[in-house]
Formats: structure tokens, C-alpha cells, sequence
């Protein structure tokens, strides 16, 4: 009852009841493909019966009672992020250059970062950061697997982030931490923890965080601010406070009969569950016109000593028909081959800087699962590809050992030609490298 009567201040009885009975339908499922590694045409021939997003034309709605496309290999294979339809909205609408510099900032579990990442060149750069830890690690998983060697995975305060590189970047986007009202199809419990003060705490929270991101933009840059709530006080409250303090100015999302208009905020929309066909969001567009910078961080001109990583040279030698070129950079025993962008501060909390190579353990390199599902199948002297579905690819999914005409050495395996991970040749068996956690039962 708490829930209705908020609801209440800035909803009609209408939309209430409109809200409500959508509350008790199912919630709606979607997709978006990775256009570095596959086209949407190529996703359809596996799933024929999905259904076109109104607005991306790489991304689509499924029926779950039909489609599973969570447990295809094609998922751990990073050909597509399982997000739902109106949250795909927050990074379309931001019209993301594809040499932009992008910071998301609270990012996990990674929906909006690696949509980015598919809009962005080798030239543009992202990074993507989540102050929880637990959380972040997770978005470095789903990150990996997008394929992308132009990103920085942090767990940072976001004013930490502010004070280093304010008028940094191109676009900024701010998917606040909210009372999840948009979830509540998906999430019994969200709505369970609902309440009245909750929203309030977190409403100062995204005042705090709408202002340090800001800072963040060139003069003239983008933010988008969402949430997956309806409340005023965590959407359009937030705004006028930004709108108070500094001089930003608002981007006029167009009109669509399937968005709802800010609540006395016109140029902000709302996607609502009974009429845009997705769980919920609340969007608005800003413009920086301040001058917060610009920051020019250092860039990375520190060369490795080579010998330091002699065993991935001769990796490199013996099995990739590339040499990988950037800024190399060994951490304890992991090697990266790091972004250019920027050097970043010591007081940042990095996850992954760039391209996981693989680890260097007693002078032998062992690649990473990241690695496999980066280079490109003609990068590679020794490729294996297992047609899905086939008791072959079934059995290294489970983690189980191969044949294979290879001797020795690393081999690139594909499912339907497409990286799906290492395996190491012995003599015409192929041991299993695919990770242990990623394993089908």
C-alpha cells in the first residue's frame, strides 16, 4: 500500500491501475547481438522466431517458454547479452560515436557497457566501473567475453573517478543505483524491499552521484541518467537538482507513442510496461556546458622489458599468425596488453586494464579463456571447429577431452565458427582448456 500511495503523487488512477496489471504479466525478455563477432541475420537462423526490438535493429524480444538462449553456446561465446528491451534504450539513445571516450559508471552487470563497446571502434575507449566489487567482478566477466581489447574495468568511488578526470569524456552513462520498480516483474524481493525511506536514501545518493558525473564530460559532452524506477523523486527530482547547480542544459528526446513524457520534465521520457514493451526505465539526455577540464592523463610510453615476457613471445611465435602489438604490461603473473588511452591512477581499483593475455607461470605462458574469444579465427594457426549441436561440442562444453588431427600446441576451438576456447593438442587428443566454471552439466 506504501508503493500505490507514492505512486499516487505523480500518477494518474489510470496509470496506476495500467501499472499494476502490467506488474502481474509476464516480464519481457530481449537480446542484443555483438556486431564484432556475428550479424542479427546470422543470430535468427539459430532462434527464427524472435521478434525485431521496435527501435535496434541488432537487438530482439524472445518468448522464454520458446527460447533459451541463456544456455546456448552462442551466449558464453559473447554473440549476444540477454538484457531486457527498455533498459537497451539508456546506450541507443545516447548516440555513441564509434571513437567517442565512454564512462559508465555504474555498470555492472555490464548490459549498457558492452552495448557500448559494440558501438565503439579500436579508436574509441570505454570505461566501465562499479563500486561493488562482487558486482564488478562480474562485469569484468561480461566483458571479456564481448571480445574488446579498448577497456578499463574498475571498482572506484565515483568522485575518486571525478577528481582525476573531470572533462575527460565524450559520454557519460549514469544507470543510477535506484529502488528497482522495473524489476519488480522480474524480482519478487525488490518489491518486498521497497520502501518509502529507501527511496528517499537513495534519491540523495543520486544527487551526489548525478553531480560527480557530470564533471566528468567535456564541455558539450552527453550524459544519460536512467533507473529502472518510476519514482519522481529518484528521476525528474534528481534533474532539477543537477539542473540547479551547474549549467547543464537538457537534450529533448523525440516523441514516440510508446514513451511517456518526464513528469514536468518534457524533454525526459518514460518507458512504462503497458505501453513500451520492456520492464520500465525513466531517460534523460543532458549537455555539459561547463568547462571542467580538460584532464590529459599520461600516456602510456613506458616499454616493458621484453624479457619479462619472453614465454608469451614464444606463445605468440609458435601459435597466432599476429604479433599483438600495444603496451604490454605484467601484473604479478597476468599480462595484458593494456590500453593506450591513459595511464591510470594509483588510487584507482582496476580489474582489468585492456586485453588479458594469459598468465606466465614457471617460464611457460598459459593463454586466457579472454584471448580465445578476442583474436580472430584466421589469427590462429590451429582451429577446430565442432558443429553445435553434435556430441562433440557437447563434450567439450562439458569439459571433457577430444580427438583431433593436431599434434601438439594450442588450438583455437569454435562452435559453428565461432571462438569458443583453448584446448591443448597431445598427439591427436585434445585436453581440455575450457573453463571449469563455464562447464555444462
Amino acid at each position: 500500500m506504501e508503493f500505490i500511495n507514492s505512486l499516487k503523487e505523480f500518477l494518474t488512477k489510470d496509470e496506476i491501475d495500467k501499472l499494476i496489471r502490467a506488474f502481474n504479466q509476464k516480464e519481457k525478455k530481449g537480446l542484443r547481438v555483438n556486431l564484432h563477432k556475428t550479424t542479427q541475420i546470422e543470430i535468427k537462423k539459430s532462434f527464427p522466431n524472435l521478434k525485431s526490438h521496435p527501435f535496434i535493429d541488432y537487438a530482439f524480444i524472445y518468448d522464454e517458454d520458446e527460447y533459451k538462449p541463456g544456455s546456448h553456446p552462442y551466449h558464453l561465446a559473447g554473440l549476444y547479452y540477454i538484457q531486457e528491451p527498455s533498459a537497451m534504450m539508456v546506450t541507443h539513445l545516447l548516440d555513441i560515436k564509434e571513437n567517442d571516450k565512454v564512462i559508465d559508471l555504474c555498470a555492472a552487470p555490464g548490459g549498457k557497457s558492452t552495448h557500448a563497446l559494440t558501438l565503439l571502434n579500436e579508436d574509441g575507449f570505454l570505461l566501465s566501473n562499479d563500486i561493488n566489487y562482487t558486482r564488478a567482478l562480474e562485469l569484468s566477466k561480461n566483458i571479456e567475453k564481448w571480445g574488446c581489447k579498448n577497456v578499463l574495468v574498475t571498482s572506484t568511488e565515483v568522485s575518486t573517478l571525478a577528481s582525476n578526470l573531470s572533462g575527460y569524456f565524450d559520454k557519460v552513462i549514469l544507470d543510477a543505483p535506484c529502488s528497482g520498480e522495473g524489476m519488480f516483474r522480474k524480482n519478487k524481493l525488490v518489491y518486498e524491499d521497497w520502501s518509502l525511506e529507501k527511496v528517499k536514501r537513495l534519491s540523495t545518493l543520486q544527487k551526489e552521484l548525478i553531480l560527480d558525473a557530470y564533471k566528468l564530460l567535456k564541455k558539450d559532452g552527453i550524459m544519460v541518467y536512467s533507473t529502472c524506477t518510476f519514482e519522481k523523486r529518484e528521476n525528474e527530482d534528481v534533474i532539477n537538482h543537477l539542473l540547479k547547480n551547474t549549467n547543464a542544459s537538457l537534450i529533448p528526446i523525440p516523441e514516440h507513442p510508446s514513451f511517456s513524457r518526464g513528469i514536468n520534465l518534457k524533454e525526459a521520457i518514460r518507458l512504462y510496461p503497458f505501453k513500451f514493451e520492456g520492464e520500465g526505465h525513466f531517460i534523460c539526455l543532458i549537455k555539459c556546458n561547463d568547462d571542467y577540464g580538460p584532464i590529459k592523463p599520461l600516456k602510456k610510453t613506458n616499454k616493458i622489458n621484453h624479457n619479462l615476457i619472453l614465454p608469451y613471445l614464444e606463445f605468440e611465435k609458435e601459435n597466432l599468425k599476429v604479433k599483438l602489438k600495444g603496451n604490454f604490461k605484467l601484473i604479478n603473473n597476468d599480462l595484458y596488453l593494456a590500453t593506450s588511452t591513459f595511464l591510470p591512477p594509483t588510487n584507482f581499483k582496476i580489474l582489468r586494464d585492456g586485453l588479458h593475455l594469459g598468465e606466465i607461470r614457471n617460464k611457460r605462458f598459459i593463454p586466457s579463456h579472454t584471448l580465445a574469444l578476442t583474436l580472430k579465427v584466421d589469427e590462429v594457426n590451429q582451429v577446430l571447429n565442432l558443429d553445435y549441436p553434435s556430441t562433440l561440442a557437447s563434450n567439450y562444453l562439458q569439459g571433457l577431452t577430444i580427438p583431433c588431427t593436431y599434434q601438439k600446441g594450442y588450438v583455437l576451438v569454435t562452435i559453428n565458427g565461432y571462438n569458443i576456447g583453448w584446448g591443448k593438442a597431445s598427439k591427436g587428443i585434445l585436453k581440455n582448456h575450457f573453463p571449469k566454471g563455464l562447464r555444462l552439466s
